[in-house]
């Protein structure tokens, strides 16, 4: 989450994010694509809340120093996407292993979006489609080998932020109670934004993309799986008020952003997700548990 200060006149978002190689580079991804993927992580946690991120920073731990320029054009053409300005770095000796954190600051003229203020009757509302990150996943710690669609291959080594969300969020702010990005599965995240409150959540809808499908279908897989374990998508998951759900969709689908309503918050008891009248199990990205250990 993002640490929120209110200034008086606006609000200032502070988050720091960082991962090691040996869990977040696969091995068709570029150094350059580890370093842009660092600072989407960092981007999309003040995006979801509200904020227009302003500024970035790093710091580097590396054992071989020739990966430095790599890493660093990544970080610079995420910077430059995000038209973001690059506030330092700092580079460390690291010995069997590479890490990178990215500190980003944001700026926000509405209160930013809490995690825990959903409501019974809400509408859930997520952008992107899923189960291009599962199939990477499961193709890299169960095959052993490089996916075969391109499309996957592509997600996965530069994600993107849904920055050009921001306005649709500060323009239907009284309408939003809640918000998280989606960084840990989808159903992780979901279970994340009903934990707090005791929610449930009913799905009715999980929207996969055509990829993840066909990549299902060829390893004999269910497409949901794929969708709802996955990891990195770095989309945005918003609760919003039942009245305004469909303009805001509408709004966010005129910026050629896919969004799509996927259920709705039928009660308070013990959290949990639902789908086809079964309680859909939590789990999802991890740093300390090895994905095959939870898949």
């Amino acid at each position: 989450d993002v640490s929120a200060i209110n200034m008086g006149m606006y609000w200032l978002g502070v988050k720091i994010d960082g991962f090691s190689a040996f869990n977040s580079k696969f091995p068709w991804a570029s150094w350059s694509d580890w370093g842009w993927k660092a600072v989407t992580a960092c981007i999309s946690d003040l995006v979801v809340k509200g904020f227009e991120p302003l500024i970035a920073m790093y710091s580097l731990g590396i054992e071989k120093p020739e990966i430095t320029e790599e890493i660093a054009k990544g970080v610079y053409e995420a910077l430059q996407e995000y038209k973001v300005y690059f506030g330092g770095g700092d580079f460390n000796k690291a010995h069997g292993d590479a890490w990178i954190d990215v500190a980003c600051i944001g700026i926000s003229c509405t209160n930013p979006i809490p995690r825990h203020g959903a409501e019974v009757g809400n509408v859930i509302i997520v952008t992107g489609y899923y189960g291009l990150q599962g199939a990477a996943l499961h193709s890299y710690y169960k095959l052993r080998k490089e996916p075969c669609s391109s499309e996957i291959i592509k997600i996965t080594r530069r994600p993107k932020a849904r920055i050009e969300a921001i306005p649709i969020l500060h323009r239907y702010r009284n309408c939003i109670t809640a918000s998280i990005d989606i960084s840990d599965g989808l159903v992780e995240s979901l279970y994340q934004l009903a934990e707090e409150r005791k929610l449930v959540i009913e799905l009715d809808y999980v929207p996969i993309h055509t990829e993840a499908k066909a990549y299902a279908k060829i390893h004999g897989l269910d497409p949901l799986d794929l969708a709802l374990y996955g990891g990195e998508e770095f989309e945005i998951l918003i609760a919003v008020r039942e009245e305004c759900s469909n303009t805001i969709i509408h709004e966010l689908r005129k910026l050629n952003i896919p969004a799509h309503r996927i259920g709705k918050i039928i009660s308070q008891g013990d959290a949990k997700i639902l789908f086809q009248e079964r309680i859909i199990v939590r789990k999802g990205w991890n740093h300390f548990v090895p994905y095959y250990e939870i898949n």
